[in-house]
């Protein structure tokens, strides 16, 4: 029916808000990457997330996720470690930001996460990679007052 069909786009509306807003209130997650042999690779990132869930991060170009990145652009995600009982899971695809949008993105990191960034920028030899990832699936997990909710947004 028209009300039902309303109430379920409602309905994801305001889990996709929550979705974002947990990401935005968040700046760890977990990245999952897969080597050329086939073996998986999980890295915490800090990260940045846009309105359109677009989310970046920066890595060494001496890192093992960027060596599979390179390889294979598919990535998944999860923010939400705990302890409360809500994660975001998602997987996607990436590409390399250059220029001055990478120069864009560096500046928002430093003067969100200074002192992360800071320790690493003092390191000789330093060379970040920016990262985009656009998710091509995002479910928001939640465990409420008994009951478990998965939501897919996307």
């Amino acid at each position: 029916s028209l009300v039902m069909t309303y109430n379920k786009a409602m309905e994801k509306e305001k889990a996709r808000k929550e979705c974002l807003a947990f990401l935005k209130a968040n700046e760890y997650g977990v990245v999952a990457t897969i080597a050329k042999n086939g073996v998986p690779h999980a890295a915490t990132i800090t990260y940045l997330v846009d309105d359109d869930f677009s989310i970046y991060f920066a890595t060494r170009r001496t890192t093992r996720k960027y060596e599979n990145l390179e390889y294979r652009n598919s990535i998944a995600m999860v923010v939400g470690t705990g302890p409360a009982a809500i994660s975001v899971q998602l997987h996607g695809t990436t590409e390399i930001i250059e220029g001055e949008a990478r120069e864009k993105i560096m500046e928002r990191f430093l003067m969100k996460h200074e002192s992360y960034y800071r320790i690493f920028l003092k390191m000789p030899g330093y060379d970040f990679a920016v990262f985009k990832i656009t998710p091509t699936w995002i479910r928001l997990f939640n465990v409420e007052e008994k009951e478990e909710m998965f939501r897919e947004i996307l």
